[in-house]
Protein backbone atom coordinates (compact mmCIF):
# COMPACT_ATOMS: atom_id res chain seq x y z
CA UNK A 1 0.00 0.00 0.00
CA UNK A 2 1.23 3.27 -1.04
CA UNK A 3 -0.23 6.61 0.67
CA UNK A 4 -1.81 8.88 -1.61
CA UNK A 5 -1.21 12.69 0.46
CA UNK A 6 -4.50 13.84 -1.56
CA UNK A 7 -6.51 11.17 0.62
CA UNK A 8 -7.66 11.74 4.37
CA UNK A 9 -5.68 9.66 6.73
CA UNK A 10 -7.78 9.32 10.22
CA UNK A 11 -5.87 9.81 13.46
CA UNK A 12 -8.07 8.74 16.29
CA UNK A 13 -8.12 7.38 20.32
CA UNK A 14 -7.53 8.28 23.82
CA UNK A 15 -4.24 9.70 24.19
CA UNK A 16 -4.19 12.90 22.07
CA UNK A 17 -0.21 13.92 23.25
CA UNK A 18 1.21 10.73 21.11
CA UNK A 19 -1.27 11.23 18.32
CA UNK A 20 -0.52 14.90 17.98
CA UNK A 21 3.29 13.95 17.45
CA UNK A 22 2.75 12.04 14.90
CA UNK A 23 -0.30 14.17 13.18
CA UNK A 24 1.92 17.27 12.99
CA UNK A 25 5.05 14.84 10.86
CA UNK A 26 2.50 13.61 9.02
CA UNK A 27 0.99 17.22 7.89
CA UNK A 28 4.24 18.59 7.48
CA UNK A 29 5.55 15.57 5.07
CA UNK A 30 2.00 17.09 2.50
CA UNK A 31 -0.82 14.34 3.99
CA UNK A 32 -4.05 15.53 4.77
CA UNK A 33 -4.78 14.57 8.40
CA UNK A 34 -8.21 14.27 9.88
CA UNK A 35 -8.89 13.56 13.68
CA UNK A 36 -11.96 12.06 15.57
CA UNK A 37 -12.68 12.97 18.83
CA UNK A 38 -13.93 13.99 21.80
CA UNK A 39 -14.67 18.23 21.73
CA UNK A 40 -15.84 18.01 25.44
CA UNK A 41 -13.66 16.82 28.04
CA UNK A 42 -16.93 15.21 30.04
CA UNK A 43 -20.57 14.46 29.05
CA UNK A 44 -22.35 17.67 29.50
CA UNK A 45 -19.67 19.94 30.03
CA UNK A 46 -19.47 22.82 27.32
CA UNK A 47 -15.66 23.55 27.52
CA UNK A 48 -13.57 22.63 25.05
CA UNK A 49 -11.36 19.65 25.75
CA UNK A 50 -7.25 20.26 25.63
CA UNK A 51 -7.15 18.28 22.80
CA UNK A 52 -9.53 19.96 20.36
CA UNK A 53 -7.76 23.36 21.16
CA UNK A 54 -4.51 21.77 20.05
CA UNK A 55 -5.70 19.94 17.48
CA UNK A 56 -7.57 23.26 16.54
CA UNK A 57 -4.20 25.06 16.50
CA UNK A 58 -2.35 22.15 14.49
CA UNK A 59 -4.85 23.53 11.87
CA UNK A 60 -5.97 19.90 11.67
CA UNK A 61 -9.99 19.47 10.48
CA UNK A 62 -11.66 18.17 13.74
CA UNK A 63 -14.47 15.86 14.11
CA UNK A 64 -16.30 15.06 17.56
CA UNK A 65 -17.68 11.73 17.46
CA UNK A 66 -20.93 10.95 19.22
CA UNK A 67 -19.26 7.67 21.34
CA UNK A 68 -20.15 6.26 24.77
CA UNK A 69 -17.36 4.16 27.43
CA UNK A 70 -18.36 0.84 28.71
CA UNK A 71 -16.92 0.16 32.64
CA UNK A 72 -18.77 -0.77 35.58
CA UNK A 73 -19.73 2.73 36.99
CA UNK A 74 -21.32 3.95 33.62
CA UNK A 75 -24.71 6.11 34.10
CA UNK A 76 -26.90 3.52 32.13
CA UNK A 77 -27.92 6.74 30.02
CA UNK A 78 -24.12 6.90 28.77
CA UNK A 79 -24.37 3.30 27.81
CA UNK A 80 -26.72 4.47 24.74
CA UNK A 81 -23.67 6.45 23.48
CA UNK A 82 -22.30 3.25 22.88
CA UNK A 83 -24.26 1.88 19.21
CA UNK A 84 -24.54 5.59 18.47
CA UNK A 85 -20.96 5.79 17.95
CA UNK A 86 -20.74 2.66 15.78
CA UNK A 87 -23.32 4.82 13.69
CA UNK A 88 -21.62 7.96 13.63
CA UNK A 89 -18.39 6.43 13.07
CA UNK A 90 -19.86 4.79 10.52
CA UNK A 91 -21.40 8.12 9.14
CA UNK A 92 -17.93 9.76 9.18
CA UNK A 93 -15.44 7.52 7.61
CA UNK A 94 -18.14 7.08 4.48
CA UNK A 95 -18.00 11.12 4.06
CA UNK A 96 -14.31 11.36 4.46
CA UNK A 97 -13.52 7.86 2.58
CA UNK A 98 -9.90 8.12 4.46
CA UNK A 99 -7.09 5.56 2.99
CA UNK A 100 -5.87 4.84 6.55
CA UNK A 101 -6.68 4.73 10.44
CA UNK A 102 -4.19 5.20 13.13
CA UNK A 103 -5.90 4.84 16.62
CA UNK A 104 -3.72 5.68 19.46
CA UNK A 105 -5.53 3.75 22.26
CA UNK A 106 -8.83 4.56 24.64
CA UNK A 107 -12.05 3.96 24.19
CA UNK A 108 -12.76 5.91 21.51
CA UNK A 109 -10.95 4.20 18.80
CA UNK A 110 -13.03 1.19 19.08
CA UNK A 111 -15.99 2.22 17.11
CA UNK A 112 -14.02 4.12 14.36
CA UNK A 113 -11.48 1.10 14.07
CA UNK A 114 -14.43 -1.74 13.49
CA UNK A 115 -16.17 0.64 11.31
CA UNK A 116 -13.24 0.87 9.17
CA UNK A 117 -12.24 -2.95 9.52
CA UNK A 118 -15.77 -3.34 7.99
CA UNK A 119 -15.37 -0.85 5.34
CA UNK A 120 -11.83 -2.26 4.51
CA UNK A 121 -9.86 0.46 5.31
CA UNK A 122 -6.60 -0.37 6.67
CA UNK A 123 -6.13 0.08 10.63
CA UNK A 124 -2.47 0.99 12.68
CA UNK A 125 -2.41 0.81 16.19
CA UNK A 126 -0.62 2.17 18.74
CA UNK A 127 -0.18 1.34 22.26
CA UNK A 128 1.56 3.52 24.49
CA UNK A 129 0.81 2.31 27.82
CA UNK A 130 2.69 -0.80 30.02
CA UNK A 131 -0.23 -2.46 29.97
CA UNK A 132 -2.90 -3.12 27.10
CA UNK A 133 -6.36 -1.82 27.16
CA UNK A 134 -9.35 -3.29 26.37
CA UNK A 135 -10.34 -1.43 23.55
CA UNK A 136 -6.45 -2.00 22.42
CA UNK A 137 -7.01 -5.68 22.81
CA UNK A 138 -10.11 -6.05 20.85
CA UNK A 139 -8.82 -4.07 17.76
CA UNK A 140 -5.22 -5.73 17.62
CA UNK A 141 -7.33 -9.13 15.70
CA UNK A 142 -8.24 -6.63 12.95
CA UNK A 143 -5.22 -4.29 12.83
CA UNK A 144 -2.23 -4.15 9.88
CA UNK A 145 0.20 -3.70 12.24
CA UNK A 146 0.97 -2.69 15.96
CA UNK A 147 3.60 0.00 17.29
CA UNK A 148 4.44 -0.52 21.12
CA UNK A 149 5.75 2.30 23.67
CA UNK A 150 6.73 -0.92 26.12
CA UNK A 151 8.19 -4.13 25.79
CA UNK A 152 5.74 -5.72 28.50
CA UNK A 153 2.87 -4.64 26.36
CA UNK A 154 4.50 -7.18 23.41
CA UNK A 155 3.02 -10.45 24.91
CA UNK A 156 -0.37 -9.25 24.14
CA UNK A 157 0.26 -8.71 20.46
CA UNK A 158 1.49 -11.26 17.41
CA UNK A 159 4.92 -10.65 17.03
CA UNK A 160 4.94 -11.30 13.47
CA UNK A 161 2.88 -7.64 12.57
CA UNK A 162 4.58 -5.77 16.34
CA UNK A 163 7.06 -3.93 16.93
CA UNK A 164 8.52 -1.86 19.99
CA UNK A 165 9.13 1.68 19.10
CA UNK A 166 9.08 3.90 22.34
CA UNK A 167 6.70 6.77 23.33
CA UNK A 168 6.82 9.78 20.52
CA UNK A 169 7.64 12.77 22.09
CA UNK A 170 7.77 15.88 21.31
CA UNK A 171 11.16 17.60 19.71
CA UNK A 172 10.98 20.26 22.17
CA UNK A 173 11.02 18.02 25.15
CA UNK A 174 14.93 16.40 24.55
CA UNK A 175 15.93 19.72 22.80
CA UNK A 176 19.33 20.68 24.02
CA UNK A 177 17.51 23.86 25.81
CA UNK A 178 17.73 25.22 29.30
CA UNK A 179 14.51 27.42 30.02
CA UNK A 180 15.70 30.29 32.68
CA UNK A 181 14.69 28.81 36.31
CA UNK A 182 12.88 30.59 38.58
CA UNK A 183 14.16 32.59 41.44
CA UNK A 184 13.22 29.66 43.82
CA UNK A 185 12.66 25.88 43.87
CA UNK A 186 9.46 25.05 41.85
CA UNK A 187 7.00 22.72 42.13
CA UNK A 188 4.71 21.60 38.87
CA UNK A 189 1.19 20.22 40.20
CA UNK A 190 -0.96 18.51 36.97
CA UNK A 191 -3.36 16.00 37.30
CA UNK A 192 -3.66 15.38 32.99
CA UNK A 193 -6.09 17.09 30.88
CA UNK A 194 -8.94 16.86 32.97
CA UNK A 195 -7.30 17.64 35.89
CA UNK A 196 -7.29 15.87 39.20
CA UNK A 197 -10.05 17.02 41.62
CA UNK A 198 -8.50 14.97 45.00
CA UNK A 199 -5.25 16.26 44.26
CA UNK A 200 -6.17 19.66 43.81
CA UNK A 201 -8.46 19.36 46.93
CA UNK A 202 -5.43 18.20 49.10
CA UNK A 203 -3.14 20.77 47.46
CA UNK A 204 -5.09 24.30 48.09
CA UNK A 205 -4.73 24.09 51.75
CA UNK A 206 -1.09 24.19 51.46
CA UNK A 207 -0.33 26.25 49.38
CA UNK A 208 -0.24 29.51 51.18
CA UNK A 209 2.92 27.41 53.35
CA UNK A 210 4.21 26.42 49.36
CA UNK A 211 4.41 29.53 48.37
CA UNK A 212 6.82 30.53 51.16
CA UNK A 213 9.59 28.54 50.03
CA UNK A 214 8.85 27.81 46.24
CA UNK A 215 7.02 28.52 43.16
CA UNK A 216 3.96 26.62 42.54
CA UNK A 217 2.57 26.01 39.11
CA UNK A 218 -0.58 24.47 39.38
CA UNK A 219 -2.45 22.71 36.24
CA UNK A 220 -5.93 22.42 37.51
CA UNK A 221 -8.40 21.11 34.53
CA UNK A 222 -11.60 22.94 33.95
CA UNK A 223 -14.83 21.42 34.54
CA UNK A 224 -18.49 22.70 35.97
CA UNK A 225 -18.00 19.88 38.18
CA UNK A 226 -15.60 20.85 40.68
CA UNK A 227 -14.29 24.42 39.78
CA UNK A 228 -11.05 23.93 40.81
CA UNK A 229 -9.75 26.22 38.35
CA UNK A 230 -12.16 29.25 40.73
CA UNK A 231 -11.14 28.04 44.13
CA UNK A 232 -7.27 28.51 42.93
CA UNK A 233 -7.76 31.67 41.69
CA UNK A 234 -9.36 32.94 44.97
CA UNK A 235 -6.76 31.31 46.89
CA UNK A 236 -4.20 33.39 44.58
CA UNK A 237 -6.02 36.48 45.33
CA UNK A 238 -5.79 36.07 48.96
CA UNK A 239 -2.00 35.63 49.30
CA UNK A 240 0.06 38.62 50.27
CA UNK A 241 0.66 40.54 47.30
CA UNK A 242 4.36 39.49 47.76
CA UNK A 243 3.59 35.95 47.21
CA UNK A 244 0.62 35.72 44.19
CA UNK A 245 3.28 35.62 41.82
CA UNK A 246 4.50 32.62 43.38
CA UNK A 247 1.76 30.44 42.70
CA UNK A 248 0.70 30.25 39.03
CA UNK A 249 -2.72 28.04 38.48
CA UNK A 250 -3.54 26.92 35.40
CA UNK A 251 -6.63 24.74 34.42
CA UNK A 252 -5.12 24.02 30.81
CA UNK A 253 -1.51 23.79 29.76
CA UNK A 254 -0.80 23.26 26.35
CA UNK A 255 2.05 20.71 25.05
CA UNK A 256 4.39 23.81 24.60
CA UNK A 257 3.44 25.15 28.04
CA UNK A 258 3.79 21.78 29.51
CA UNK A 259 7.35 21.34 28.52
CA UNK A 260 8.66 24.57 29.00
CA UNK A 261 7.39 24.13 32.93
CA UNK A 262 8.15 20.78 32.81
CA UNK A 263 11.94 22.02 32.43
CA UNK A 264 11.69 24.47 34.51
CA UNK A 265 10.05 22.99 37.24
CA UNK A 266 12.49 20.81 40.40
CA UNK A 267 10.04 18.71 41.24
CA UNK A 268 6.61 17.21 39.32
CA UNK A 269 3.35 16.09 41.70
CA UNK A 270 1.23 14.48 38.93
CA UNK A 271 -1.04 11.46 38.31
CA UNK A 272 0.91 8.23 36.46
CA UNK A 273 -0.68 8.61 32.81
CA UNK A 274 1.53 6.47 29.68
CA UNK A 275 2.85 10.09 28.68
CA UNK A 276 3.46 12.33 31.45
CA UNK A 277 5.66 8.96 32.62
CA UNK A 278 7.47 9.03 29.67
CA UNK A 279 8.36 12.97 29.77
CA UNK A 280 9.38 12.44 33.64
CA UNK A 281 12.08 9.32 32.46
CA UNK A 282 13.49 11.70 29.22
CA UNK A 283 14.12 14.30 31.65
CA UNK A 284 15.45 12.54 34.74
CA UNK A 285 12.82 14.69 37.00
CA UNK A 286 12.25 13.62 40.35
CA UNK A 287 8.48 13.34 40.84
CA UNK A 288 5.38 12.70 43.28
CA UNK A 289 3.12 10.33 41.82
CA UNK A 290 -0.89 9.61 42.69
CA UNK A 291 -1.57 6.90 40.38
CA UNK A 292 -5.49 7.00 39.26
CA UNK A 293 -6.49 3.95 41.71
CA UNK A 294 -9.41 2.20 39.51
CA UNK A 295 -7.48 2.95 35.92
CA UNK A 296 -7.94 -0.23 33.74
CA UNK A 297 -5.73 -3.15 34.81
CA UNK A 298 -3.64 -1.25 37.39
CA UNK A 299 -2.12 1.03 34.26
CA UNK A 300 -1.15 3.94 36.13
CA UNK A 301 0.26 1.80 39.37
CA UNK A 302 2.30 0.01 36.70
CA UNK A 303 3.34 3.10 34.78
CA UNK A 304 4.40 4.48 38.68
CA UNK A 305 6.23 1.81 39.53
CA UNK A 306 8.35 2.03 36.62
CA UNK A 307 9.70 5.22 38.03
CA UNK A 308 9.79 4.09 41.70
CA UNK A 309 12.35 1.39 40.25
CA UNK A 310 14.53 3.64 38.78
CA UNK A 311 14.91 5.94 41.74
CA UNK A 312 12.98 9.34 40.75
CA UNK A 313 9.25 8.42 41.76
CA UNK A 314 7.77 8.46 45.60
CA UNK A 315 4.20 6.96 45.43
CA UNK A 316 1.91 8.08 46.83
CA UNK A 317 -1.27 5.91 47.14
CA UNK A 318 -4.57 8.25 46.86
CA UNK A 319 -6.34 6.29 49.93
CA UNK A 320 -3.63 8.14 51.90
CA UNK A 321 -3.80 11.46 50.29
CA UNK A 322 -4.04 14.09 52.29
CA UNK A 323 -2.77 17.80 53.09
CA UNK A 324 -0.89 16.67 55.60
CA UNK A 325 0.78 13.99 53.89
CA UNK A 326 1.29 15.50 50.95
CA UNK A 327 3.02 18.39 52.73
CA UNK A 328 5.56 15.47 54.32
CA UNK A 329 6.13 13.93 51.27
CA UNK A 330 6.80 17.25 49.78
CA UNK A 331 9.54 18.40 52.65
CA UNK A 332 10.94 14.82 52.16
CA UNK A 333 11.40 14.61 48.37
CA UNK A 334 13.49 18.34 48.88
CA UNK A 335 15.31 16.89 52.25
CA UNK A 336 16.31 13.71 49.82
CA UNK A 337 16.58 15.86 46.93
CA UNK A 338 20.51 14.86 45.71
CA UNK A 339 19.24 10.79 46.13
CA UNK A 340 16.19 11.63 43.78
CA UNK A 341 18.48 13.84 41.19
CA UNK A 342 21.08 11.14 41.36
CA UNK A 343 19.18 8.74 38.93
CA UNK A 344 18.48 10.86 35.94
CA UNK A 345 20.72 9.19 33.78
CA UNK A 346 19.49 5.81 34.65
CA UNK A 347 15.67 7.54 34.13
CA UNK A 348 16.62 8.54 30.48
CA UNK A 349 17.85 5.33 29.50
CA UNK A 350 14.55 3.37 29.76
CA UNK A 351 13.55 5.97 26.86
CA UNK A 352 13.79 4.55 23.41
CA UNK A 353 14.41 7.61 21.02
CA UNK A 354 13.46 7.84 17.55
CA UNK A 355 9.82 6.47 17.90
CA UNK A 356 8.18 9.31 15.70
CA UNK A 357 10.77 8.82 13.12
CA UNK A 358 10.01 5.00 13.26
CA UNK A 359 6.63 4.90 12.73
CA UNK A 360 7.09 7.83 10.16
CA UNK A 361 9.23 5.76 8.35
CA UNK A 362 6.73 2.80 8.06
CA UNK A 363 3.77 4.52 7.19
CA UNK A 364 5.48 6.28 4.03
CA UNK A 365 7.94 3.57 3.03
Amino acid sequence: MILDPQKPIIITGGHHNSALVIARALKQAGYSIHWLGHRHTMIGDPHDSLEYLEVQNAQIPFHSVFAGKFHPQANPWHLLRLPLGFIHALWLLIRLRPQLILAFGGYLAVPVGIVGWILRIPLILFEQTTTVGRGTKLLSRLSRYNFLAWESSLPFFPQKNTQVVGLPIPDELTAKTHPKKFSLPTILITGGKQGAHVLNQATFPIIRNLVANYIVIHQTGLSLRSFDIHQAQIIKSSLPQSLRSHYQPHAFLETSDMISYLKQSDLVLSRAGAHICAELLALGKPCILIPLPFSYNAEQQKNAAVLKRVGLATILDQSQLNSQNLAKTIASVFKNYSKFAAHKKAAQKLIRRGAKAAIIQYLLN
